[in-house]
C-alpha cells in the first residue's frame, strides 16, 4: 500500500490519528469568492425616486463579451403598497434613464463595473418586457428581497429589471451580482 506524507502550512508533517486527519474548511459564497479574487461583485442601487407607472426602477445589463453576470440578489421597496414585475430580456433596446454607477464589492481593489455592466434608474426605454420571473405586491414601507445565490444567470446582452406595474409615491431598488466566465 502506497504511503504519502502530509505537510501543514508551517511545512511540517501532520498529525494523523486513528487514521483520520483533522481539516479546517472555508465554505465561501460565489459572490464572496468573485469579490475577493477577481474584484468581479457588484451592486447597483437606485435612489428613492416618483417612477411613473410601466417604468423600471433599475434595470441591469450584461455588456461584456465574455462573461456571465450571475445575480446575486435583488430588492426593491416602496413608501405605499405597490405592485412589482422582475424581468429578464435580451431586447436591443438602448436602455434611456438615470445612469447608475455600479460599485465594486471589493474595496481593497476596485474595478469599474461600466466595463462588464450597463444600468440605468427610472429606465423608459424597455419596450419588450421579455421573461416576467417575478409578479406581486410589497407593502408599504417594506424591503422585499428576493435571493438568487447567482442561480439566475445574464450572458451578453441579457438584462434583469424591477418594474412598476402601479404608480407608488416613492421606489427605489438594487440588484447584486458577480462575474465568471462562461
Amino acid at each position: 500500500m502506497a504511503q504519502a506524507t502530509l505537510y501543514g502550512p508551517d511545512n511540517q508533517p501532520v498529525n494523523v490519528i486513528d487514521n483520520h486527519l483533522a481539516v479546517l474548511a472555508v465554505i465561501e459564497s460565489e459572490l464572496e469568492h468573485a469579490s475577493e479574487e477577481g474584484s468581479l461583485a457588484f451592486t447597483w442601487n437606485f435612489a428613492q425616486a416618483d417612477i411613473d407607472t410601466g417604468d423600471t426602477i433599475i434595470m441591469v445589463q450584461n455588456i461584456s463579451d465574455d462573461l456571465i453576470l450571475h445575480i446575486d440578489n435583488i430588492w426593491f421597496s416602496s413608501s405605499v403598497a405597490a405592485q412589482y414585475q422582475v424581468h429578464v430580456t435580451n431586447d436591443a433596446t438602448t436602455p434611456v434613464g438615470t445612469a447608475i454607477t455600479g460599485v465594486c464589492l471589493n474595496r481593497r481593489a476596485p474595478q469599474l463595473a461600466s466595463t462588464h455592466a450597463l444600468a440605468k434608474g427610472d429606465e423608459t426605454a424597455n419596450s419588450s418586457q421579455g421573461l416576467i420571473i417575478w409578479a406581486g405586491s410589497v407593502v408599504a414601507d417594506a424591503t422585499f428581497t428576493i435571493q438568487y445565490g447567482g442561480a439566475l444567470l445574464l450572458g451578453p446582452g441579457d438584462a434583469i429589471a424591477i418594474d412598476v406595474v402601479e404608480e407608488p409615491v416613492e421606489s427605489n431598488g438594487g440588484i447584486t451580482g458577480y462575474f465568471k466566465a462562461t
